[in-house]
């Protein structure tokens, strides 16, 4: 499965059983040094999402759980002020913020609920980007259905669990391939689908450098 520019990801020698852990500075992998991440664990958990969508709908509404790895304590809500905030609103926020590990994007959500932007809330919690015809893609910013770390790692846990159930031996035996482009946190989102797959001990091809997309397919 390694071809041209292409290398194996080594398997980490011990990883927490449920949720990856973010990248170590100086681990290398396919060649590439991955830079510490100033991430806290409950990055990491493992975090489901359900739901349905309507036939040819890019957003799905949203169901949030998280488990954390074993012998650990979950995290705790985010409790958010209810003066005049519906409680559909205010569930949505207390767990999005529990569960972003970036400064940036939990605050704002922060700032949005101190603007009273219920709408936009909901916009941004109540409902998931979804696969479309050219992948994953969305407006860059904080909730569900924008594209940022949290997403991006759930949705390679989604994908994980999907081809562990239709083709666990090709999985087991081949590996996945990840490559990203030059867009914005293009190599973060790698490297956070990486993480995700290697912990499951899954063997990773990750191309070393920036490439086009016709590559990776």
């Amino acid at each position: 499965m390694c071809r041209g520019g292409l290398s194996a990801c080594p398997r980490p020698s011990s990883l927490p059983s449920v949720a990856p852990p973010p990248p170590r500075s100086g681990r290398r992998y396919a060649g590439v040094r991955l830079q510490s991440m100033s991430a806290p664990v409950s990055m990491w958990h493992d975090v489901s999402k359900r739901g349905r969508a309507p036939v040819g709908s890019r957003t799905m509404p949203v169901t949030c759980s998280a488990l954390p790895p074993p012998g650990e304590t979950p995290p705790s809500p985010v409790e958010v002020p209810s003066t005049s905030l519906p409680i559909e609103v205010q569930h949505l926020a207390e767990e999005w913020m529990s569960l972003d590990p970036v400064d940036n994007s939990r605050r704002e959500i922060e700032q949005l609920l101190q603007e009273g932007r219920h709408d936009e809330l909901m916009q941004r919690l109540g409902q998931r980007l979804e696969f479309g015809t050219a992948g994953l893609r969305g407006v860059m910013g904080a909730g569900y259905n924008r594209m940022n770390h949290l997403v991006v790692q759930q949705t390679a846990q989604g994908l994980l669990r999907y081809l562990q159930q239709v083709s666990p031996e090709q999985l087991a035996s081949g590996g996945i391939v990840i490559g990203n482009d030059a867009r914005y946190h293009s190599t973060e989102f790698a490297h956070i689908t990486a993480a995700v797959f290697l912990e499951a001990d899954v063997h990773v091809h990750l191309f070393p450098s920036v490439v086009p997309t016709p590559f990776v397919a």
